[in-house]
């Protein structure tokens, strides 16, 4: 069985049945890994796209510009990239009412998926852009922040599968300011 890993940053998902998110995942099939960026509108299927690799340095920004989605994937080591406007998918209703910074098993995870090994990864300068224009970081006190384990819900204990660190750094400036916070999560219990 082929095992996955995708790290992403978006918008809806947590509280709604849309998700509008930009990018990375890894397959592993047979002991051969394949690395992709990719761009989704949940629940339209997602867009991929080669060119990244381990240990790129990524940014991803997905905005709301008032009409449209602007999914944006930049790799800092290559220099390659997209930059997409979407409109919600027919039928759906996208509401911007949550952001996410990510790390699951795509597909649904287990029995459907199972977790890649990927040891650690993490998340610097995050900032969040609300629809005035005004930037916040995640410890402004305009937002509640969940941080959430992935378990394996296929196997009765629920083996704890990916783990968030506590997230690091100060707030600054009004609401927060600009992201100087940063997190790890670690993959432990990869099948």
């Amino acid at each position: 069985m082929s095992s996955f890993a995708s790290q992403w940053a978006g918008l809806d998902g947590y509280t709604s049945d849309t998700v509008e998110q930009a990018g990375t995942y890894a397959v592993c099939s047979g002991g051969t890994p394949s690395y992709f960026a990719f761009h989704e509108m949940l629940p339209d299927p997602a867009v991929s796209l080669g060119g990244v690799s381990p240990g790129d340095s990524i940014t991803v920004s997905v905005f709301f510009n008032g009409s449209q989605w602007e999914l944006s994937l930049a790799d800092n080591t290559t220099g390659a990239g997209f930059s997409v406007s979407q409109p919600c998918p027919p039928g759906s209703t996208c509401r911007n009412r949550n952001a996410e910074i990510i790390s699951e098993v795509p597909n649904g995870g287990p029995p459907n998926a199972s977790l890649a090994d990927y040891g650690i990864v993490g998340f610097t300068h995050i900032a969040i852009t609300d629809t005035t224009g005004h930037r916040f970081n995640f410890f402004s006190p305009d937002w509640k922040n969940d941080k959430i384990n992935e378990h394996n819900l296929s196997v009765s204990n629920g083996n704890l599968m990916q783990a968030p660190s506590k997230l690091e750094g100060t707030a600054s400036g009004s609401g927060g300011g600009w992201g100087n916070q940063a997190f790890t999560i670690t993959a432990i219990n990869p099948n």
